[in-house]
């Protein structure tokens, strides 16, 4: 399934801006597939897991863990792909 993921990385990259206060610099297209948690960008764990509740509570949908373990949640490129792949939304109970 083709997919136009720039919404996502628009998102993604406004997350990354205004919540996280990352520089315009820091945000162009070389940048994408750097690791957040590498030199460049210098990410706490703390903020990595801010970022991830964050994309899951933005599209309502829960990230396969699979990405995780195998470092698919490290550059913007590879969050991207990752909440095309999600396909579990969340649901509220009530």
């Amino acid at each position: 399934m083709d997919y136009d993921d720039a919404p996502i990385r628009q998102d993604v990259i406004r997350l990354l801006r205004e919540k996280l206060s990352v520089s315009e610099t820091l945000l162009s297209t070389e940048s994408w597939d750097e690791p957040l948690a590498g030199s460049t960008y210098d990410f706490s764990a703390v903020a990595l897991a801010y970022l991830f509740f964050e994309i899951e509570k933005k599209y309502t949908i829960r990230i396969d863990r699979k990405n995780l373990q195998s470092y698919k949640f490290c550059t913007i490129n590879q969050i991207v792909e990752a909440v095309c792949q999600a396909t579990i939304p969340i649901t509220n109970k009530s």
